[in-house]
C-alpha cells in the first residue's frame, strides 16, 4: 500500500516580502514565502501582476532570510572574462545552515533558478544561537552579513568566498543593516541594533566599520542607548543619505546618523517621531509593518532628501521625507511626516512596483485578507485602485467542508477575520458570477436570445420552445413581459431555431412545418410593435415545404438553409425586406435532394475574422445519421452542392461503433481553427482543421465524454469559444497554446441555455441564459479569478446543507459584547435567509451534519462558554424552506428541535441513527428520544483527554486526541458500551483523522499532527484478541506538510472527464496495467487545507505506480538541478522520523521531472529504467536476462512521456 501527496498553490499566497529583481536590463519582482521563490514579471502598461510567472521554485527547505545584493565586479559575474553591467544576485539563508547565492536564467518568458555559491554556516536546523536567522548586504562593496539571533555574527565576502569578520556582540541581536558610505574609499560600515539584557524595551545600536583592503581590524563605535515601547523592527539605510539610517518599532521612526568625528563619538540620535504623540487626531495610525524606499533624486531646494513609504498593520499608508541640510557648516536633519492614504484592508507588506515622479504604483499585500495594486497620484496624493487587481491571500483558513457530486466536487472555505472575513467557494473550471432574472420560471426544451435592432432602440427577445408550443418574451432590466400574441410567430407549434435577420428589426421563426418571419417597429411612445408578413412579389409571411418536416434550419445574412427528412431535402431561402413599407417576402433559391437524413447542420458566423480568414467564403457544416460530416461551400447550394471536405466518424478499433453527430460548431484563433461535434452518446470529437493550397484536412481524432446524454452546443456569434453541455454539466471551450482546451463551468448545472449579446458603448458582451430548475439566471464567466467568494463577518465553521442547497455557517462577533450567530446563506448570490443568535459567552467549538436516515438529517453544533464555565450545548438544526407570500421568494429558516446540555463539547460526528460527541474526557452517545423527540445522551465512556475530532466507520469510533493519539473504540449494540479496541504505540499530538476502509478486516487511517504532518496506519483486525491487551496500529508513513493544518476531508475538486483516445501515452499507460490516479470516485482522495490556504491532497497509488515514482523521486534527490538547491535534504525535509517505512510520494517533488530539459529528460529515463527490477531482482544489462524476463522488461520500461502523463494525472488529484 503506497500513497502520493500533492499540492496545488499556482500562485503564492502567503507572502513575506517582495523584491526587485533586475536581470538583463529588465526589472522583474522576487515574491518570497517561506518554502518557495517566485520571479514575476510586472506588466505596467497591461495593468496585470502576477499572472506572468517568469521562474517558480519550490525550495523544499525553510528560507529564513532572503535579500537582493547587486554584483558590480565583472569578475564575479557568470559568465565572467567580459565587462559587463551591475547585475543582481539573490541571497538565502534557511534551516539546511547555508548561505546560498542564486540568479535566475532567463530566456524569452521564462527562467530557472540557479546556484552560484554555497558556504556551510552551521548545523542543520533553526536553533536560535545558530548562524543564519538574519542576513544584510552590502550596497557596494559584495559584502554578506549574518547573524544569529544570539551573541554572534559574521561577515562573508562574495569576492574571496570566505568569512572575513567574525564578531560577539552582546544579548538579543534584532537586526542590523549596512550603511551607505559618503565615499567609494573602500570603507564599509554596518549597525546592528541589540539588546544586552534580552528586554524588549531598552536596546543599543552599535556601529561597525572595517576597510576594504584589511576586513580583519573593525573599529566599534560607541553605542546609542534607545528606549522604547517597543522593540526595534527594522534597520533602513537610507542610499540618499550616506550615513544615515532610520530605525523603526511599531509605533515610531528614529532618525540616526552614523558618521563620528573619531571612533569615540556614540551615533547621534537625530530626530525621533513617536505617531501617537505628533498624530494625536489618527488613533489607528500606530503598528508599523512595511517600508520601502522610493528611487527618487533629492527635494528640490534640498541637499539631501530620501522619500520613503511606510504601511501599517491596520492600512494606513504614510509618506516620510528624510532631508539634511548644511547651515553654517553644521548638519541639519528633518524627517516630515504625512498620512496620504487609508487602504481597506490591513498589510502585511507593501513593495513600489514603479514611480515616474507623477504616479507611485504599489503592491499591498493583505495581511489576514486580500491586498490589491493601488496607484497613488503625487500632486494630489490621492489614492486610485485598479479594478479587479487583487492579489489573493487565503490565509488565515478556519474551516473547510467539501460537498460531494457527481462530476465535481465544491469546496467551500471560510476565510479571514473582522472586517474582512469570506467565504470561498473552490470548484473546478472556470468562475461564474450569475444573477437570479425570474426564480419561478416554466422550463422550455430550447431557449434563444435576440437582439431586434429597431432604429436606434436595442429589444432583448426570448424565445422559448415547448412541447406544442411556443412563446416569446421581452426583456426589460427589471420586468418580462409575454409579447407572443403580438409578434406573429406561430404559437402552437414547438419552434426548431429562431434568429433576427441582420441589419433588420426582423424576426424568424422556423418549426417543423414552415418559416415564419415578422418586422417589428416601434410605436410613437418607444414601445415596439410587430408588422405581420404582407404580400410582397406575390409572397406570403409563411413558407412551408412541398414535402417533408423540417428538422434543422439556420441563416447566413438574408439567407435561411433548411434541412427536411421524408425526403431528405436542403432548401436555401432569402428573406426580402422593404424598410420603407415594413413589406416582407420568404423567396426560395434552390431545393436539393442530398440522399441521407441530416442529424444536425451549421453555419459559423462568417463576419468573426478568424473564420473568414481560414475558409475564405461562407460555408456550411452537414452532420448525417451515418457519423458523416460535410463542409459545404454556402453559394453552392444556388446550383449544385460544392462539398469541400468530408469527415467520416469512428470511434477507435477497440470500440468498433458509429456514433451520431447531435451538433455541431467552430472554434478558431489567428493560428488555428477547431471542428467541434457534439454527439448523442454524451462525447465531444474535435478535429484540428489544417489548409494548404487552399485545401482544407483535418488532423488526428479525439474525443471526450461530458456525460450520457446528447451533447448541446450553444451557438456564439464569434468562435472565439463555445458553451456545451451534457447531463446539464456546462463545458467551456477555447483554444489555449494551440490545443483545444476543455474546462468545466463552476456553475451547478444547465437544463437549457443561450447566448444574449449586450452592447455597451462600443464593446460587445456576451453573457449566457440559463434555466435551471424552473429559475432562469445570466451568468457572467469571469476569467480572472480562480474563486468565488462571499464576504461575511467573520465565518468560523460551516457545513452546506445539499436538499436546500444552503451553507449553515458559525459566525464569530466582531466584538467582545457580541454573540456567536448561526447563518443560513445561499452560496450563488451570498444572500442570507435567516440568523439565529446564541447566548452571551457561548462559542461554538464544531459543527456536522447528522444523517439520521437518508431522507432526514439535521444540522449539530456544540459550544463551549467561554468564562470558564465547563459547560456546553449540543444544537440539533434542521433547516425548513418556505415561500414568502408577498416577493414569491423562497426563504429559509433554522428550527431547533433539539438540544442536549452537559459540558464543553469538542467535536461531533454523525454515526448511524445516533450523534456521537467528545464532551469534556468523556465519550458520549446522543440519540433522538421517539416518544417525545427530545435530545438525550445514551452510552458513553471516560477519555483521559478531550478529544479534537472523530470519525465513525460501522460500529468503530476514530479518536483524535492531542494526548492520546489517534485511537479506535468499538461500540457494542448488545453490551451498551464503547470500548477501547486500538491505539498507537508512541503518543502524538492529534488534529483529525479519516479511515480508509480496505476490506471486512482491513482499515488504512490518516491521522493529522499538530505539528503539520500527516501520519498513515495500518490497522488490521484479529479475530482472536487476548482480553485486555488492545491491538496497536502499524505505520506506514510518516510526511511533514510544513504547514500547521485543521482538518481532513475526503473529495475532490477536479472535473472528472474522461478521456477514451487522448495520446498514445494513455494507450501504452493502458497496456502496462498501470492505476492512474484518474480520479473518478471523490472519496478515494483526502484533501487538507493549510491555514495559509495551501491545498494538498492524498491518493492511493498501484504497487507499479509507486514503484515507478519511488525510483524517479530517489533519482531527483541527488540530480543537480532538482535536488533542494538551499542544500538542505529533501528525505529530512519531509519526515524526520527515520526507521518508519514511509509509503509515500512527494508528487510536487517528483513533479519537477516535467521541467527539466530533454538531455536531462532522456539521461533520467535511462537511469530509472536500469534500476526498474524484474523478478524482484535487478539487472546489469539487457543480454543477461532470459527470453522470458526480456518480455517482462520491454513490458516494465517507461517513457518521458508515460511519466509527464502521470504526473499531470497527479498534479490535478485536487
Amino acid at each position: 500500500m503506497a500513497y502520493c501527496i500533492t499540492k496545488t498553490d499556482p500562485i503564492p499566497t502567503n507572502i513575506s516580502d517582495c523584491l526587485k529583481y533586475a536581470r538583463n536590463g529588465n526589472p522583474y519582482f522576487l515574491l518570497v514565502s517561506e518554502f518557495r521563490l517566485t520571479l514575476v514579471d510586472f506588466d505596467i502598461s497591461k495593468k496585470k501582476t502576477w499572472d506572468n510567472i517568469v521562474a517558480d521554485k519550490f525550495l523544499f527547505g525553510r528560507l529564513f532570510n532572503c535579500k537582493i545584493m547587486t554584483i558590480e565586479d565583472p569578475e564575479y559575474h557568470i559568465d565572467s572574462g567580459e565587462f559587463v553591467e551591475p547585475y543582481d544576485v539573490i541571497v538565502i539563508t534557511s534551516d539546511s545552515g547555508c548561505l546560498s547565492i542564486l540568479v535566475v536564467d532567463i530566456q524569452g518568458q521564462s527562467g530557472s533558478f540557479r546556484l552560484i555559491w554555497q558556504e556551510k554556516l552551521s548545523m542543520n536546523g533553526s536553533l536560535y544561537t545558530e548562524l543564519g536567522h538574519l542576513l544584510a548586504v552590502d550596497p557596494h562593496y559584495n559584502h554578506i552579513a549574518v547573524c544569529a539571533f544570539e551573541s554572534k555574527l559574521s561577515i562573508y565576502s562574495t569576492e574571496s568566498k570566505s568569512c572575513e569578520i567574525t564578531i560577539k556582540v552582546e544579548g538579543v541581536i534584532w537586526n542590523m543593516s549596512f550603511v551607505y558610505p559618503q565615499n567609494k574609499d573602500g570603507t564599509v560600515k554596518f549597525v546592528v541594533a541589540h539588546s544586552p539584557s534580552g528586554s524588549l524595551n531598552d536596546f543599543l545600536v552599535s556601529c561597525f566599520e572595517f576597510d576594504k583592503t584589511n576586513p580583519k581590524r573593525v573599529k566599534k563605535y560607541s553605542a546609542c542607548s534607545i528606549s522604547s515601547d517597543y522593540c526595534p523592527l527594522d534597520l533602513i539605510a537610507l542610499p540618499n543619505i550616506p550615513n544615515s539610517f532610520l530605525l523603526t518599532t511599531p509605533s515610531s521612526i528614529i532618525l540616526l546618523d552614523a558618521s563620528p568625528r573619531t571612533a569615540k563619538v556614540s551615533i547621534t540620535l537625530t530626530s525621533a517621531l513617536s505617531f501617537q504623540s505628533q498624530y494625536d487626531s489618527i488613533s489607528d495610525i500606530s503598528g508599523i509593518i512595511s517600508c520601502h524606499i522610493i528611487d527618487s533624486m533629492p527635494k528640490k531646494g534640498l541637499d539631501l532628501s530620501q522619500t520613503l513609504f511606510f504601511a501599517t498593520d491596520t492600512g494606513t499608508i504614510l509618506q516620510t521625507i528624510v532631508s539634511k541640510e548644511t547651515i553654517q557648516s553644521k548638519p541639519s536633519w528633518n524627517m516630515k511626516l504625512s498620512v496620504i492614504a487609508k487602504y481597506h484592508n490591513p498589510v502585511g507588506k507593501m513593495t513600489v512596483l514603479s514611480n515616474d515622479g507623477n504616479m507611485i504604483v504599489l503592491s499591498l499585500f493583505g495581511s489576514q485578507a486580500n491586498g490589491e495594486i493601488v496607484m497613488i497620484k503625487a500632486k494630489r496624493q490621492l489614492i486610485t485602485f485598479w479594478p479587479a487587481r487583487t492579489i489573493e491571500n487565503k490565509a488565515p483558513v478556519h474551516d473547510y467542508y467539501i460537498d460531494s457530486n457527481t462530476w465535481s466536487d465544491t469546496m467551500y472555505l471560510a476565510t479571514g477575520v473582522y472586517p474582512n472575513g469570506v467565504i470561498k467557494e473552490v470548484k473546478s473550471g472556470l468562475p461564474c458570477e450569475s444573477s437570479i432574472l425570474c426564480d419561478y420560471f416554466d422550463q422550455p426544451k430550447l431557449m434563444w436570445g435576440v437582439n431586434i435592432n429597431c432604429f436606434t432602440t436595442l429589444h432583448y427577445v426570448l424565445v422559448l420552445s415547448y412541447p406544442g408550443c411556443t412563446k416569446v418574451m421581452l426583456m426589460d432590466q427589471s420586468s418580462m413581459e409575454d409579447i407572443t400574441d403580438a409578434c406573429g410567430v406561430i404559437h402552437n407549434q414547438s419552434t426548431l431555431n429562431a434568429f433576427t435577420l441582420d441589419y433588420t428589426a426582423t424576426l424568424v421563426q422556423i418549426t417543423a412545418k414552415g418559416v415564419t418571419i415578422s418586422k417589428m417597429r416601434n410605436k410613437e411612445d418607444g414601445s415596439m410593435m410587430f408588422v405581420r408578413g404582407t404580400e410582397l412579389f406575390n409572397k406570403a409571411k409563411y413558407w412551408k415545404p412541398a414535402t417533408g418536416t423540417i428538422v434543422h434550419g439556420a441563416n447566413y445574412e438574408d439567407k435561411i438553409v433548411l434541412a427536411c427528412s421524408n425526403p431528405s431535402m436542403i432548401y436555401l431561402l432569402r428573406v426580402l425586406v422593404d424598410q420603407t413599407n415594413d413589406s416582407l417576402a420568404i423567396i426560395e433559391l434552390s431545393q436539393i435532394e442530398f440522399g441521407k437524413e441530416i442529424s444536425s447542420l451549421y453555419i459559423p458566423p462568417f463576419s468573426d475574422l478568424y473564420t473568414k480568414a481560414f475558409f475564405g467564403e461562407p460555408v456550411l457544416l452537414l452532420a448525417s445519421y451515418d457519423g458523416t460530416i460535410e463542409i459545404v461551400a454556402l453559394d453552392s447550394l444556388k446550383e449544385s452542392p460544392n462539398i469541400l471536405y468530408t469527415i467520416q466518424l469512428q470511434m477507435p478499433t477497440s470500440n468498433p461503433f458509429f456514433i451520431i453527430p447531435h451538433s455541431i460548431g467552430v472554434i478558431s484563433n489567428q493560428s488555428r481553427s477547431f471542428l467541434i461535434i457534439g454527439n448523442r452518446n454524451g462525447d465531444i470529437v474535435y478535429y484540428q482543421f489544417t489548409k494548404e493550397d487552399g485545401i482544407i484536412s483535418a488532423g488526428e481524432v479525439r474525443f471526450k465524454n461530458l456525460g450520457n446524454l446528447p451533447v448541446k452546443l450553444i451557438a456564439m456569434p464569434t468562435t472565439n469559444y463555445l458553451i456545451a453541455y451534457s447531463n446539464h454539466r456546462p463545458i467551456h471551450l477555447k483554444i489555449s497554446a494551440n490545443k483545444l482546451q476543455v474546462v468545466e463551468l463552476a456553475y451547478e448545472q444547465i437544463e437549457v441555455g443561450t447566448i444574449i449579446t449586450q452592447t455597451v458603448g462600443e464593446n460587445i458582451d456576451y453573457q449566457l441564459l440559463v434555466v435551471t430548475e424552473n429559475i432562469l439566471s445570466i451568468i457572467q464567466i469571469d476569467y480572472s479569478k480562480n474563486e468565488q467568494y462571499r464576504k461575511i463577518f467573520t465565518p468560523k465553521f460551516l457545513v452546506y446543507d445539499k436538499p436546500t442547497k444552503n451553507l449553515v455557517v458559525a459566525c464569530e462577533p466582531v466584538n467582545r459584547e457580541g454573540t456567536w450567530t448561526i447563518k443560513v446563506i445561499e452560496p450563488t448570490s451570498g444572500t442570507c435567509h435567516h440568523t439565529f443568535p446564541l447566548k452571551p459567552q457561548e462559542i461554538v467549538t464544531c459543527i456536522t451534519i447528522w444523517k439520521v436516515k437518508q431522507d432526514k438529517r439535521y444540522i449539530c453544533i456544540g459550544t463551549k462558554w467561554a468564562n470558564g464555565i465547563p459547560q456546553g450545548r449540543v444544537l440539533v438544526f434542521s433547516v425548513k424552506y418556505s415561500r414568502s407570500s408577498t416577493s414569491n421568494m423562497v426563504q429559509y429558516k433554522l428550527h431547533l428541535p433539539g438540544k442536549s446540555v452537559g459540558g464543553p463539547i469538542t467535536s461531533l460526528s454523525d454515526f448511524g441513527h445516533y450523534l456521537v460527541a467528545g464532551i469534556g474526557n468523556a465519550l458520549v452517545q446522543i440519540k433522538i428520544q421517539a416518544s417525545d423527540r427530545t435530545i438525550v445522551h445514551g452510552v458513553q465512556t471516560s477519555l483521559n483527554h478531550p478529544a479534537n475530532s472523530l470519525k465513525t466507520y460501522e460500529n468503530e469510533i476514530y479518536l483524535a486526541s492531542s494526548q492520546d493519539s489517534t485511537c479506535i473504540y468499538k461500540f457494542s449494540s448488545s453490551k451498551k458500551s464503547i470500548d477501547f479496541d486500538a491505539g498507537e504505540v508512541v503518543p502524538r499530538q492529534v488534529q483529525d483523522t479519516v479511515v480508509f476502509p480496505q476490506d471486512e478486516n482491513k482499515r488504512i487511517i490518516v491521522s493529522l499532527l499538530t505539528t503539520g504532518a500527516i501520519a498513515g496506519y495500518l490497522f488490521q483486525k484479529k479475530e482472536i484478541k487476548q482480553e485486555g491487551f488492545p491491538q496497536f496500529l502499524e505505520p506506514l508513513f510518516h510526511f511533514n506538510l510544513q504547514e500547521p493544518c485543521s482538518k481532513l476531508c475526503f473529495g475532490s475538486t477536479i472535473s472528472r472527464l474522461s478521456s477514451k483516445v487522448d495520446s498514445s501515452c494513455l494507450q501504452s499507460l493502458d497496456e502496462m496495467d498501470f492505476d492512474v490516479p484518474w480520479v473518478q470516485d471523490s472519496k478515494a482522495v483526502v484533501q487538507v487545507v493549510s491555514v495559509t490556504g495551501t491545498r494538498f491532497a492524498l491518493v492511493k497509488l498501484s504497487e507499479r505506480m509507486f514503484e515507478i515514482l519511488s525510483l524517479l523521486q530517489s533519482i531527483l534527490q541527488k540530480w543537480d538541478t532538482t535536488k533542494p538547491i538551499l542544500g538542505g535534504s529533501h528525505k529530512v525535509f519531509r519526515s524526520t522520523e527515520f526507521g518508519t517505512p514511509n509509503h509515500v510520494i512527494d508528487g510536487l517533488f517528483v513533479s519537477q521531472f516535467k521541467h527539466l530539459s530533454s538531455a536531462e529528460r532522456i539521461e533520467m529515463v535511462l537511469l530509472l529504467n536500469s534500476r526498474i527490477k524484474v523478478n524482484g531482482s535487478l539487472f546489469d544489462a539487457f543480454e543477461q536476462l532470459s527470453l522470458g524476463e526480456r518480455e517482462l522488461y520491454e513490458k516494465s520500461v517507461v517513457t518521458a512521456d508515460d511519466l509527464d502523463n502521470i504526473l499531470n494525472r497527479l498534479d490535478s488529484v485536487i
